[in-house]
């Protein structure tokens, strides 16, 4: 059984949004996702998944909060920041588009707060698409303060053709981003960024490689656990169990034995297409990817594929068990003939 290693655990505490970015992956709002619904983990429930968490042996001490935008329950995500330190994860973090930093006082104030129960870095999602919602100058109160109280930042933008970096940076000055990292990325055609409009627009990338040493133990809002948040937590397919019903560990053990998952992460999903083709599931592959983890979700979005995959990896394993199981009764045969 292949271990799989998981750099943190991702709780992505609810749909809702408070802002309805046009290439949201997860197509957060108001109102919820508008693909996976409006639901929302309690804080027992999380505190629950997070004593689990830190016993798992393949797990890093690091705990990531995103949602939808968590801070949408300000005293809720203080509170799970707060378990996590308690139960030994030395790694915290969160993504927010820092609404909440209405003025630099209250970004200082609410950070403290954050640092205090545990908080030690902040990704901070704007862009092009986040525009429309927030306020360029709540960012800039946000890095203020957390330039202050020794919190790590890292800027978080995507880009199009039409739509780049540099759209955003402008309107920040040069000591805005004094020990700001920035990380750049593609928007990927997932969720409410697969309208057409976008689609068209998106860089294309490569499809080479694997998701073995990048993989984030993801629990939805929904507590189904994945093996990943960058597209498979979009699926049903690549759902590995569900906090409500499973432990972390069962989850886990689920995902190690699944002869599909095994492969999609120690492989990648290119070495998936051609037994895709073969299934005669061509056409619902498109000719070019912005990466990975859009080939990945694109597969396994569909759940018809998905199991017909799945059926195929199962036959695989079970052809492999029987030969190894003929060749050591072959084996034993000539062992007692030699006696003999």
């Amino acid at each position: 059984m292949a271990k799989l290693h998981f750099n943190a655990l991702v709780i992505e505490s609810t749909e809702r949004c408070n802002a309805r970015c046009a290439m949201c992956y997860q197509a957060a709002g108001p109102k919820g996702s508008d693909i996976r619904g409006d639901s929302e983990l309690d804080l027992a429930a999380i505190e629950h998944i997070i004593d689990q968490a830190i016993k798992l042996p393949n797990l890093g001490k690091r705990v990531h909060l995103s949602g939808g935008e968590t801070f949408l329950d300000f005293p809720k995500a203080l509170s799970i920041f707060r378990h996590a330190k308690r139960a030994g994860f030395d790694r915290i973090g969160t993504t927010t588009n820092a609404f909440w930093a209405t003025n630099r006082q209250t970004a200082y104030d609410k950070t403290r707060q954050l640092a205090e129960a545990g908080l030690n870095y902040f990704e901070v999602s704007i862009d092009y698409w986040h525009l429309p919602y927030i306020k360029v100058e709540r960012v800039r109160h946000l890095l203020w303060a957390a330039r202050r109280l020794g919190i790590t930042v890292i800027l978080r933008t995507l880009s199009t053709k039409s739509h780049h970096v540099d759209e955003i940076l402008r309107d920040f000055q040069p000591c805005d981003l004094m020990h700001v990292l920035i990380g750049n990325g593609r928007v990927h055609p997932v969720g409410r960024g697969a309208a057409p409009e976008i689609a068209a627009d998106v860089y294309p990338g490569s499809i080479d490689g694997c998701c073995e040493r990048v993989l984030n133990l993801t629990i939805s809002p929904k507590g189904d656990v994945f093996p990943c948040c960058a597209g498979a937590d979009m699926t049903t397919s690549l759902a590995c169990g569900n906090t409500q019903n499973d432990t972390l560990a069962e989850a886990v053990f689920r995902m190690e034995t699944d002869r599909m998952i095994t492969e999609l992460v120690h492989r990648g999903p290119a070495v998936l297409l051609p037994i895709v083709r073969d299934l005669g599931y061509g056409a619902h592959i498109d000719k070019e990817y912005t990466g990975i983890c859009h080939l990945c979700w694109d597969i396994f979005r569909n759940d018809d594929l998905s199991a017909a995959l799945r059926a195929h990896f199962e036959d695989v394993h079970f052809r492999e068990l029987s030969e190894f199981v003929t060749t050591e009764q072959t084996g034993a045969e000539d062992a007692v003939e030699a006696c003999e």
